[in-house]
């Protein structure tokens, strides 16, 4: 498929995130839906105590997925979104299901680095999520919620309750397999969906090569068992060691 890529960086600045749309098919939906249930079964499944199961670093845990993570068509975004060579530096999953909140997760943000008195002055995020959305963000599965904002634009909690809906939030439509790049500066939520089933979510956190500053959430992708997919795949092996 073909990404206007300068549009979807300009969307980025201008909203705090974009869309690209059914990037994954049917056939890798499935495959990494399996995963993610496998996973989830392993450590027990969700009952109503376990409302969600999260699974870091994803990608040493099932080092198959990389390939789903060396989409070339979605690495050129975000490299245009970084203006850099792409670092993934954090690989995680998600399964959620009927046993969640009606909103999932509370408002919340990644941006942990210290902000300048003068508040923030950057030409591109310093550091962005890439979710693939494998069954969409539409109302029947749960729908991702932002609170759309400029590159620069202030990052303090705007509203006190992190549990309710807030003025100027936009619920995020995207169909099966669609992903969803935004910056970490992006106060962001999730709504419950309205149909019985789990929600598959899996994706990373991505910075330039040359932006080497860590972040608490950084973890280690790589893996013996992810050197063959990375031999197969020079975006993916890019994506890891940079060459």
């Amino acid at each position: 498929m073909m990404i206007d890529t300068k549009l979807k960086a300009r969307e980025v600045n201008e909203y705090g995130y974009c869309v690209l749309e059914s990037v994954y098919n049917e056939d890798e939906c499935r495959q990494m839906r399996a995963a993610l249930e496998s996973l989830c079964d392993e450590r027990g499944g969700l009952t109503p105590d376990i409302a969600y199961r999260s699974f870091h670093p994803f990608l040493q845990l099932r080092p198959e997925m990389g390939t789903f993570f060396g989409k070339a068509e979605v690495v050129e975004t975000m490299a245009e979104v970084l203006q850099d060579d792409v670092h993934l530096v954090h690989s995680g999953g998600r399964v959620s299901g009927g046993y969640v909140k009606p909103i999932m997760v509370p408002w919340h943000h990644h941006y942990s680095w210290e902000i300048p008195s003068g508040g923030l002055n950057r030409d591109q995020p310093e550091r962005i999520l890439c979710n693939i959305y494998v069954d969409g963000s539409i109302p029947e599965v749960g729908q991702l919620v932002v609170l759309p904002r400029g590159l620069n634009d202030p990052i303090d909690q705007p509203f006190q309750d992190k549990w309710v809906d807030w003025p100027g939030q936009m619920v995020v439509y995207a169909p099966p397999g669609s992903v969803v790049i935004f910056d970490t500066a992006l106060w962001h939520t999730a709504k419950r969906g309205t149909q019985p089933g789990n929600r598959h979510l899996c994706g990373g956190h991505y910075q330039g090569w040359h932006n080497p500053k860590p972040h608490h959430e950084d973890n280690n992708s790589d893996s013996s068992g992810l050197a063959m997919y990375k031999r197969d795949l020079s975006v993916l092996r890019r994506l890891i060691d940079g060459s």
